[in-house]
């Protein structure tokens, strides 16, 4: 798992990955599976999990607002990274960071998500105030 956080005067947001087997996706499927726990949460890459049942890309977590721009960077990733399985369909899932961010100032730009992809790492994770949850509220039990 890596992380970018982006935290300055306006915004409050990131970017977090998740790489299944150490980041080695060229030429593997994963099986996978999709939980919706509420009906707003937005989550590219859905369509071709639910009809295959796996998984070749990273799996991308930022603000709701970034979905598009963190799925379109992925895209570009999936290409340049080696290792990766290029030209596969992005999972990028949403996380609402509108009351601590203003997410008409917030983006993530390309760099931002290769630091998170290249600094992911096996062990401990962070939790907390680090890359797609950095904006979170956590039901008004956080606050930057």
């Amino acid at each position: 798992m890596g992380h970018k956080t982006l935290i300055n005067k306006d915004v409050c947001s990131g970017v977090t990955v998740i790489l299944p087997n150490n980041g080695e996706l060229s030429g593997c499927h994963f099986p996978s599976g999709i939980f919706t726990l509420n009906g707003t949460g937005e989550f590219t890459g859905s369509h071709w999990i639910e009809e295959t049942v796996t998984l070749v890309s990273p799996i991308v977590f930022t603000g709701s607002d970034l979905l598009g721009l963190a799925h379109h960077h992925l895209s570009r990733a999936t290409r340049d990274i080696e290792g990766l399985e290029p030209f596969s369909n992005g999972v990028v899932a949403e996380t609402w960071d509108g009351w601590l961010s203003d997410i008409q100032k917030t983006t993530v730009n390309y760099e931002d998500l290769i630091e998170a992809i290249t600094n992911a790492k096996s062990g401990e994770v962070k939790e907390g105030n680090v890359g797609g949850g950095t904006g979170m509220i956590a039901l008004n039990l956080k606050v930057v």
